[in-house]
């Protein structure tokens, strides 16, 4: 079996594991790339709570996060008996024929998406000092990162179409390293 970073649920002994997978990919790491990949896990997730709800009802949980416009996380936590295999499931569901590469949101959810992405963006204006000094930090200490004003003016532009072009254009060239 799997091992990962596994601990146990106090007073039940059952083992729970903790795996990452990063994605990184060939794509340019441009400003709307970056927010492309910004909008397309986001998108994703929206997919994966509808079709993965058996996942979620034994326990495991997961998230997709963008990082830079080459990369992406895909973190899962549960039970260390069935974590590899739900990972599996999540990346490429072969019965239900999904794959993670392809997104498959309505317009008017990919709109509210886009919206409340467009939101949070903005909100970053608000955010507390020692939350805005680690995000400028961010940006002075590496060359990867893209500052928010960059692809803020192209939020309204950005399409469901593109998003779900960038999907398949970002997983087609991809190395995988996996943390478990």
């Amino acid at each position: 079996g799997h091992q990962g970073l596994a601990s146990t649920i106090s007073g039940l002994g059952i083992a729970r594991a903790d795996v990452s997978v990063k994605f990184v990919s060939a794509v340019e790491n441009t400003p709307r790339n970056y927010l492309l990949n910004y909008l397309f896990p986001v998108c994703q997730m929206q997919e994966l709570k509808e079709w993965a709800s058996p996942i979620a009802e034994a326990r495991v949980e997961y998230d997709l996060m963008p990082m830079y416009a080459d990369s992406i996380l895909f973190s899962i936590s549960g039970y260390s008996h069935r974590l590899m295999t739900t990972l599996k499931d999540l990346v490429i569901d072969k019965e239900n024929k999904r794959r993670l590469d392809e997104c498959h949101i309505s317009e008017d959810l990919f709109l509210k998406i886009r919206a409340k992405v467009k939101k949070d963006i903005l909100n970053k204006q608000e955010d507390a000092a020692y939350q805005a000094l680690a995000e400028e930090w961010a940006y002075f200490s590496t060359d990867r990162a893209i500052h928010w004003k960059e692809y803020l003016p192209l939020v309204d532009k950005v399409t469901l179409e593109e998003v779900q072009k960038f999907g398949a254009a970002f997983f087609k060239r991809t190395a995988i390293t996996v943390l478990a």
